[in-house]
């Protein structure tokens, strides 16, 4: 199967990805089963290009996600600042 995939096969690469994904015949590999997903898409496999494209948004997403917390977190230290200043200036007046 590698050596098929190491040729450019794209069934190839992407029955190995689905070999290292799954951990079958072999221990599981995450970064060796999207390597070949990848190599299979590059080369022309409809379905690992289908899952390569979820994969980039699915990652976009979380990314996004991930910036709107540390933005909301901004926020709310931002307004306890804005709240402290003021009870500050009440209490000094």
């Amino acid at each position: 199967m590698k050596q098929a995939a190491s040729k450019n096969d794209s069934r190839a690469q992407r029955l190995l990805s689905k070999l290292y994904y799954q951990g079958v015949g072999m221990p599981q590999d995450i970064d060796s089963g999207k390597y070949w997903l990848e190599q299979a898409a590059d080369n022309g496999h409809i379905e690992a290009a289908n899952l390569v494209s979820q994969w980039e948004q699915a990652q976009a997403l979380i990314t996004t996600q991930k910036q709107e917390q540390s933005n909301t977190k901004r926020y709310q230290l931002l307004f306890g600042a804005v709240i402290l200043i003021a009870l500050m200036i009440l209490i000094v007046v």
